[in-house]
């Protein structure tokens, strides 16, 4: 019983290092809702971020989230929600012609510090 306890207490503590981890490759998250995206959290250019909204407006985005990690040291686009199959290639085309460095470099979120 005590171990079990004691397993539980581990699994409960290790979830923030886990959110923590995750949320340390991440370089920005953008909501987009009825063609609209809005920059929530991390850090991006305004020129990406404007290229960005051009793709989700173009058909138009009901709902959808964007967020790019950092892979193998490269930016890498995840989305959920709907866009066509060419908005996502479109997405990792205008994604891919910055480099880390110069995300990390750009303004941060509203409200972020």
């Amino acid at each position: 019983m005590n171990l079990l306890v004691g397993l539980l207490i581990l699994i409960v503590l290790s979830i923030p290092i886990f959110v923590a981890i995750k949320r340390a490759t991440e370089l920005f998250r953008i909501t987009v809702d009825q063609g609209r995206a809005r920059h929530v959290r991390g850090r991006i250019p305004r020129p990406l971020l404007a290229d960005i909204e051009d793709v989700v407006a173009r058909p138009r985005v009901p709902l959808a989230e964007i967020w790019v990690v950092t892979s193998n040291g490269r930016p890498e686009v995840h989305v959920s929600g709907k866009l066509t199959p060419d908005q996502l290639q479109r997405l990792r085309n205008v994604v891919g012609k910055f480099q880390v460095a110069q995300i990390r470099a750009g303004r941060p979120a509203r409200g972020a510090r």
